[in-house]
């Protein structure tokens, strides 16, 4: 079922056109990885889509009732609530009804005592009917969503204390997500979802997302997560958006190919460009009527040509860190290295070796200490 579709999409900020005509259409638990350079409009799309911005052109389906929910790629919540009663929010409606079940509750009772009446059985019918919907919700266990959501982005059971206010900007974009996964809408905009995540937490949303029974369209730079999530590709590039029903991988290997094929077809445009202007050039210089015609009729037909343009692609980038001075074999180690903030033990006895010529990568959980390490090391 589609869920969503788009029809000649274009935006224009100012004399910059940013998208021309992109259609698209999503389905019902379709993953799509929505890539292309910075700048290229995958924000502006979003944006749009969101109801954040106007489009300038085109037509917009949204299925019915299609509750959106949005990630950007930087969020900032004010509040002075802790984190799990932030993500409480979202389950406002469900602890409303709570009440509702504990207020009829109170009500049978004293009705109840009263012996069998009329009013007895509506209470308990209602009551009967609030019960099942309240279940069908999962209203006995969102408290243990909330944990295992937050949880599963890389708080601890500390965290969930914590005053919104003090978190961090990645913390709070964190959060952000779990809200979001969360409140469970029918259509996920993602725009870098795992900027703030480390890796157990990256898989975690991972399977999280295989499992997410509504549809998700997914900005990221991350190949490895787009790899695991999505099914499809929407790319966009020079203003257009082409689609591959692939993952990220196969997307490249397809990729390459399309841009060997329009560096053949582009290089045989110019040797033909060529090929024709020299004629011409032969032809104007025998000052014959007869060549001179011929020689205008070839330029007619060459000035109608459709060129085409220099394919390209994103070039690897390749650094190099040459040393002014070769240092010796052990270039860098620690001996029972240690950290506090204040009574916060944050790192202790902390024992390494980096040699000459070494790659070492530093990983573990968001708040273990690896920045702090670093910032000791500098």
């Amino acid at each position: 079922m589609i869920v969503l579709s788009c029809n000649n999409i274009s935006k224009t900020y100012v004399v910059d056109p940013v998208l021309e005509d992109i259609s698209f259409t999503v389905e019902s638990g379709e993953k799509i990885g929505l890539i292309g350079l910075n700048g290229s409009g995958k924000t502006t799309l979003f944006n749009i889509l969101s109801g954040e911005i106007e489009k300038d052109s085109g037509s917009i389906f949204i299925q019915k009732d299609l509750k959106v929910g949005y990630l950007k790629q930087h969020t900032n919540i004010i509040s002075d609530k802790t984190i799990f009663n932030e993500c409480l929010e979202v389950f406002e409606p469900l602890i409303e009804m709570e009440k509702n079940l504990r207020a009829l509750e109170n009500n049978i009772s004293i009705e109840g005592a009263k012996g069998e009446s009329e009013q007895l059985n509506k209470l308990m019918v209602e009551y009967s009917n609030l019960l099942e919907e309240f279940n069908k919700r999962n209203g006995y266990g969102y408290e243990s969503e909330i944990r295992g959501v937050l949880k599963g982005l890389g708080f601890n059971d500390e965290d969930m204390d914590k005053e919104v206010n003090i978190l961090s900007g990645g913390q709070k974009t964190r959060l952000s997500l779990a809200k979001l996964l969360l409140e469970k809408p029918d259509l996920l905009l993602l725009d870098e979802p795992t900027n703030h995540l480390d890796i157990e937490a990256i898989s975690w949303l991972e399977t999280y997302l295989a499992e997410y029974k509504g549809a998700a369209l997914i900005i990221s730079h991350d190949r490895y997560f787009l790899d695991n999530t999505v099914s499809k590709i929407f790319h966009l590039e020079n203003l257009k958006l082409k689609i591959y029903n692939t993952n990220y991988s196969k997307y490249m290997e397809e990729r390459k190919k399309e841009l060997e094929l329009l560096k053949k077809q582009y290089d045989n445009q110019q040797r033909e460009i060529k090929r024709q202007e020299e004629i011409i050039k032969r032809f104007s210089n025998y000052g014959d009527r007869r060549y001179i015609r011929q020689a205008q009729s070839r330029q007619k037909m060459l000035d109608k040509i459709k060129l085409m343009d220099r394919p390209t692609d994103v070039k690897k980038v390749n650094i190099s860190f040459e040393p002014k001075i070769k240092s010796g074999r052990d270039v860098l180690s620690g001996e029972g290295v240690g950290k506090s903030f204040g009574d916060f033990k944050l790192l202790e006895d902390i024992h390494f070796n980096v040699y000459r010529g070494e790659k070492v990568g530093l990983i573990g959980p968001n708040g273990i200490g690896k920045t702090t390490l670093f910032k000791m090391i500098l």
